[in-house]
């Protein structure tokens, strides 16, 4: 799959989207319905039922959640560490792991650039 650059992109929904992050109050409410459309705006087709099935298994859909036992913390559980460096190269540098939106997009970016599903393998 093609990604957008760096520098700015235009959201698969249609609207540009700046590459300055807007602080967002994200209600931590689960479930992972309420963001299929955006897990498929990322994601293939044949891969939004086990992507949604992943967010269930690490989040259980709740954007702010936290591993008690690491620094995964997001919809898909980004770690810390690594956040900053795919975060940017996926086009979304420079937003918090809790943005629901970067969260997906850079987890659908590991999954077609980086390893697949490997990446969430705990919940597969």
């Amino acid at each position: 799959a093609e990604w957008p650059p760096p520098v700015a992109h235009t959201h698969p929904l249609g609207v540009t989207q700046a590459q300055t992050p807007v602080p967002i109050s994200v209600p931590n409410v689960g479930g992972v319905e309420q963001w299929r459309t955006l897990v498929a705006a990322y994601f293939r087709a044949a891969d939004v039922e086990l992507a949604l099935r992943i967010m269930g298994c690490e989040s259980g859909g709740r954007p702010a959640a936290k591993n008690p036992n690491s620094s995964a913390t997001g919809l898909f559980q980004h770690l810390g560490k690594y956040w900053a460096s795919r975060s940017a190269a996926a086009g979304w540098g420079g937003f918090d792991r809790i943005h629901p939106e970067a969260n997906i997009a850079v987890a659908a970016w590991l999954r077609d650039q980086k390893g697949g599903w490997l990446h969430w393998r705990a919940c597969l």
